[in-house]
């Protein structure tokens, strides 16, 4: 008995369509495809599915089949392979969260960490971006700074020279305990002429150390 032509193919698309229709739901939950592997929705495990989609040939072996399928993906959520772009699917969530924060009202500067969206603690994300601004490519760059994001000011180093400056001369300090010494002796002895050699000539080096 001869097998139906286009049997297997039509059974691969149905199951597609149907995870087709998970993936549609998880991004108008979430705003992006950029789900972590553990990510589920309408009983299905959309977030190892969407994994196993954007590798090489994931998308079917038939090249027409697999840039048909790209087509729908690409039409829910044009970066939902940011691995194409240079840069990885967590950083590609915590972007996408990034900017629906700031859609809806909240300044860059406000997004501190603490700051979460959707369990995603985006306030530490934005900040370490922020600091390591220098170690992002020119995209990763430009997309930031389309949402109003800049680089991390760098530290002042005043407070360091004040405390440097307020502290206290060594010599000074001692030239004032020699003298205080002499006098008390003065005062006990009624002469510095009999001062021991020994104190004189401790005294005088602390003198002569004294600028």
């Amino acid at each position: 008995m001869r097998r139906p032509t286009g049997e297997p193919a039509r059974t691969a698309d149905a199951g597609f369509d149907t995870n087709l229709g998970a993936v549609r739901a998880y991004y108008q939950l979430h705003g992006t495809l950029a789900a972590p592997r553990g990510a589920t929705i309408l009983d299905v495990a959309v977030g190892q599915y969407l994994s196993n989609i954007r590798r090489p040939g994931g998308l079917g072996k038939d090249p027409a089949r697999a840039q048909r399928r790209a087509a729908q993906l690409a039409a829910i959520d044009p970066d939902r392979n940011p691995g194409v772009l240079g840069w990885t699917v967590d950083r590609q969530r915590h972007c996408a969260y990034l900017a629906q924060l700031l859609a809806g009202g909240a300044r860059p500067t406000a997004v501190v960490p603490g700051v979460t969206r959707h369990g995603e603690d985006v306030g530490r994300w934005l900040a370490t971006q922020r600091r390591n601004w220098d170690r992002l490519n020119a995209e990763q760059q430009a997309r930031l700074e389309a949402l109003g994001v800049k680089k991390a000011a760098r530290a002042r180093r005043t407070a360091a020279k004040t405390t440097t400056a307020s502290r206290p001369r060594t010599g000074g300090t001692a030239f004032q305990k020699g003298l205080q010494a002499l006098q008390q002796y003065i005062a006990r002895e009624g002469t510095a002429a009999r001062i021991p050699a020994r104190t004189s000539r401790t005294w005088s080096s602390t003198a002569t150390s004294t600028p």
